[in-house]
């Protein structure tokens, strides 16, 4: 039975990118069957913060990518930061994100940020990639209809920047 650590310490040998799935089929040796038990895996702990997914099904640790994961908590002003998670370990500062760069990404929500450059302050900057959870599942606000018979939500909470648009017939 292949553990979540063995899929962590394949990850951390293949140092010179992150590894697709084959790679790691391969590093740990596991038969053709196990392909979808091992994706299964991987987005466990994509979603636990323990590995980041990047490009296109490929897997690194958090700590050896300017890839970093954790909760974004959005201020009013529209602005974010990052709190990491502690497996991001050698970063001591949360991200500061700019309203800009915060992509789909909602107060609360697990997400992947990307830093782009440290100040002289020992701040980080970055932008979001991904979100990988949604920390809502429900919303309280305004319902309200424009010209064009769109329906959307003005959220209540300020924390929350975008309207919320309802589909036809819902």
């Amino acid at each position: 039975m292949i553990t979540s650590e063995d899929i962590i310490e394949a990850v951390r040998l293949r140092l010179e990118h992150p590894a697709n799935v084959r790679e790691l089929m391969d590093r740990l040796g596991l038969p053709p069957a196990k392909r979808v038990l091992l994706r299964r895996k991987l987005e466990k702990l994509v979603k636990t913060g323990s590995l980041v997914k990047v490009r296109v099904n490929r897997y690194g640790l958090p700590n050896r990518m300017p890839h970093l994961t954790g909760r974004i908590e959005i201020n009013s002003k529209g602005f974010g930061f990052v709190v990491l998670d502690e497996s991001n370990s050698g970063f001591t500062s949360d991200v500061f994100v700019s309203s800009g760069n915060l992509n789909t990404a909602m107060h609360g929500d697990r997400v992947v940020v990307c830093v782009e450059h440290y100040h002289e302050s020992g701040r980080a900057e970055g932008y979001i990639i991904r979100v990988t959870e949604h920390a809502v599942g429900d919303l309280i606000g305004r319902y309200e209809v424009n010209d064009l018979k769109a329906a959307y939500v003005v959220p209540f909470d300020r924390r929350f920047l975008m309207n919320v648009d309802i589909p036809s017939g819902e």
